[in-house]
């Protein structure tokens, strides 16, 4: 690779509620792609337990999918995969994992604030210079009780609006962390 530099380590993190494991199989090369330095694989109420027995989520296979993107973007930065079928456990976790004052915590949602209302700056102000999107399941996230919208709430994330459209899981995943990328201060 004469002459190319490599690209900088990643400053993207992503929480995803576990896809079909079909769909995740096609997602895991474009996530690495993008660029994810952490992957936080975790259940929720409308995610199939039976995903997790899924071949699919051990790490050699995990691993390999991630590898297939990582080679498109020329890149050698393999992201650290988490795989937790239980969201409020993840959660828990979460402040030792990313804590709070490194990264800004997104969640998209069709009620969240539009993009404007949270601008590059405000990454900056706030000290952090990374930045964690969370993607929920196709159906979204549940907002019965008890509500994982106020679950991610408590654990810091700011709800952030991609319109009034409902996005599968893909879509969202590859928009939230290309606005996150642009987000992030140089």
């Amino acid at each position: 690779m004469r002459g190319r530099t490599m690209p900088a380590a990643p400053r993207k993190h992503l929480l995803l509620a576990t896809p079909r494991p079909q769909q995740l199989e096609r997602m895991l090369p474009q996530v690495a792609q993008m660029g994810v330095a952490t992957l936080l694989l975790c259940g929720a109420s409308k995610v199939d337990p039976k995903y997790f027995r899924s071949h699919i989520l051990q790490m050699p296979f995990l691993n390999r999918c991630l590898a297939k993107g990582l080679a498109a973007a020329r890149d050698t930065t393999m992201p650290k995969v988490v795989v937790q079928p239980n969201l409020q456990e993840l959660l828990s976790q979460l402040d030792h994992l990313l804590p709070r004052d490194q990264a800004l915590r997104l969640v998209g949602h069709p009620s969240g604030a539009q993009l404007l209302e949270l601008s590059p700056g405000e990454a900056r102000t706030q000290g952090r210079r990374e930045v964690l999107v969370a993607v929920g399941p196709e159906a979204g996230w549940s907002e019965d009780e008890p509500s994982e919208l106020d679950m991610l709430s408590s654990a810091g994330f700011q709800t952030m609006s991609l319109g009034q459209r409902i996005l599968r899981s893909d879509v969202a995943t590859t928009t939230l962390l290309a606005l996150a990328e642009q987000m992030l201060p140089t």
